[in-house]
Formats: structure tokens, sequence, C-alpha cells
């Protein structure tokens, strides 16, 4: 996943053509590959391997294979696509967990950071609603945990103050220490790893 994750051409190249031979012929991809090669296509941006792979997930029986296909799904750089993921994770065709899944891996994607944020802020009295007090609870916040702008953490510190959620200061806290641990970070390795990488 990391090749295509970084957007190597011969490797993005190389999925699509795998995925493309498994929709004409009805070949397996092999296991061992066959996350990379969804991340690939979607990751790539043709609509038409996205649809395949929507299709795909929609289709599948195997909770395992509709895992990795949401994953897969969840790699685009389309925002419109991954608003719609969200809005699957949450709706009633999704499994219980498959919220916090969605969440997660959305707000993973550099591409999905404000699309995550801004449904999980405005749709956060029906979160609280449904899952609090239970174990997955106090970690939708952290997936912001990944953030690399200090902005976000002024923003998640905002919001719980206009909404107070009892039971999260302590894990929003973190998770904002965490985000400007990253941009303090990237501020200070950004510049050398260029130079060096560009040497």
């Amino acid at each position: 996943n990391c090749a295509m994750q970084v957007e190597l051409p011969d490797a993005l190249k190389r999925a699509r053509a795998l995925f493309a031979a498994q929709q004409a012929s009805g070949k397996e991809i092999a296991p061992t590959i066959r996350s990379a090669v969804y991340a690939g296509v979607a990751i790539s941006g043709a609509v038409a391997g996205y649809r395949a792979l929507k299709k795909k997930f929609e289709a599948e029986t195997l909770e395992e294979e509709r895992d990795r296909l949401l994953r897969a799904l969840s790699f685009t750089r389309d925002t419109k696509e991954l608003e719609k993921i969200m809005v699957y994770g949450y709706s009633p065709r999704a499994r219980g967990q498959d919220a916090l899944k969605v969440t997660r891996l959305v707000w993973a994607n550099p591409y999905g950071r404000n699309v995550a944020w801004k449904y999980v802020s405005s749709h956060w009295a029906a979160i609280a609603k449904r899952f609090g007090g239970g174990h997955a609870f106090p970690r939708f916040i952290p997936s912001a945990g990944g953030e690399t702008d200090i902005r976000r953490a002024k923003e998640i510190e905002m919001f719980f103050k206009k909404h107070k959620t009892p039971g999260l200061e302590r894990t929003n806290a973190q998770t904002c220490e965490r985000i400007r641990a990253n941009a303090a970070r990237l501020k200070r390795d950004l510049k050398p790893v260029s130079a060096f990488l560009s040497s």
C-alpha cells in the first residue's frame, strides 16, 4: 500500500491492469496483494475503476472482502466520494462498528480530514446519543490525531467548549496535544527532509 499512497506511477498502472483483468475475466487477484491493488485503483482517480470498486463492494457478501474494499474506497482523493463513505458508515445499511471504522479511515486520508471533521462535528449529538457510554465512543475524536495543522486542535477545543461531553476531556486533550506535536515535528523536519530527498 505504501507504493500506492505515494502514487508511484508504475505501481498505480500495475494495480489498474490487475483490477481490469479481474473485471474482464473473473480471475481472482492474489489475497496478498489484493488490498494494494484495490487501493491503487481508488488512488489513481479513474472514475470507471472507482465505480467498479463500489459495485464490487455493494455486491460482496464476505465480511473480510467487504472490509478490504471499504478500506480501499477510503483512499480516494475525491472529497464527494469520501462524504458518501461517511454517510454510508453511519447509515442503517452499515454494521454498527462501521461508523467508527469509516471515521478513522477517512480521517487518515489527508484529503478526507475536513470531510471527517465536518461530518463528526455536525452530527455529534447523534453520535453521542448512539455511542455514548460504549467502548467505541472515546475513539471518535482521536481519529484526528494524525493531523498536522494546529488549527484543527483549536477547532476541536472550541467545539467541546460549546458541546460539553463528560468523560472525553482527557481523550480530547491528548488528541489536541498529539496534533500540536505533529505540527511542531513537521515544521522542524520539513525543510531538512525535503533537502535530503532532493539531493
